[in-house]
């Protein structure tokens, strides 16, 4: 069955009418942004202590950027199947692997076709082509691949992927890798070096080398910064933004790539944590 969150949140909207459920809808809040900080609209079903039934409001609170992204990431996953057992636990044994559609017309999974590949849909257990309901082949293990935005002034501007565990240069005109020139101030082309700093992908993370003249910092999401020892890597939560001057940053998306997804469960179930489930219920 689908999900119902669109349906129930395009009526909400157009109607005005209250919603009763405990939902906070944290991965709907930037198609429907009347969400963040609705007080007046919503209600969740609450046991008192005698047992019976009410409603109560419901403050759904303004989520960031990157927590939303996150909550999107975690709906795609369900609505397509891949979520296992009662942790509800990403299929890391399909998101770590390239897939294929028979029909050698389709290219929603191919990743040589452009890096936003869909994701494949779990039927009884079995990956399956969302438009043409066959089964996929597997084409190997997916590289690894984090999606990064481009800040002005708070603002995301532009989106690019950085892949495998190649250096990227970032700055105002490095030869390969990220230019922010477009998007310089007349005063920020003296702020920014043309290799200002550089990313890599590596150990199922993303870090940052600082190679700039005038320095780079880190913004951590409870305001603190951190200057970073030119030379040095560091690691770039998705919360983190890459000051580049006071107006331009580049900050990791919430949502995580599937084979990063993939890396954190392996890391958690070589931890001890919960195992891999190898097949998904049907129902």
């Amino acid at each position: 069955m689908d999900d119902a969150d669109e349906r129930l949140l395009e009526l909400a909207e157009a109607t005005g009418l209250p919603v009763i459920s405990a939902d906070r809808f944290r991965g709907h809040r930037t198609e429907y942004g009347w969400l963040q900080g609705n007080t007046h609209q919503f209600q969740e079903p609450h046991v008192d202590a005698d047992g019976g039934m009410t409603v109560r409001p419901v403050d759904m609170g303004v989520v960031a950027e990157w927590q939303i992204s996150r909550h999107a990431e975690q709906d795609q996953l369900k609505k397509q199947g891949l979520l296992a057992g009662r942790r509800r636990t990403p299929r890391y044994d399909i998101l770590d692997r390239m897939w294929s559609c028979p029909d050698n017309g389709c290219t929603l999974y191919d990743a040589r076709h452009g890096t936003h590949v869909l994701l494949p849909r779990l039927r009884r257990g079995v990956p399956t082509c969302g438009l043409h309901g066959l089964e996929l082949t597997d084409d190997g293990p997916r590289p690894l691949i984090v999606q990064l935005k481009l800040l002005l002034d708070g603002e995301c501007v532009e989106r690019f992927t950085c892949r495998g565990e190649t250096e990227v240069p970032v700055g105002r005109a490095p030869s390969t890798g990220i230019s922010l020139e477009p998007w310089l101030s007349s005063k920020e082309i003296t702020l920014v070096s043309r290799h200002h700093f550089s990313l890599t992908l590596k150990n199922g993370g993303l870090w940052v080398r600082d190679h700039s003249t005038n320095g780079t910092k880190i913004a951590a999401e409870n305001g603190s910064e951190t200057r970073l020892v030119p030379g040095r890597e560091y690691p770039v939560k998705p919360s983190d933004r890459i000051m580049c001057s006071p107006r331009i940053a580049l900050a990791r998306s919430g949502r995580r790539f599937p084979t990063e997804l993939a890396m954190d469960y392996s890391r958690v179930t070589s931890a001890g944590g919960a195992t891999p489930t190898s097949r998904i219920d049907s129902h």
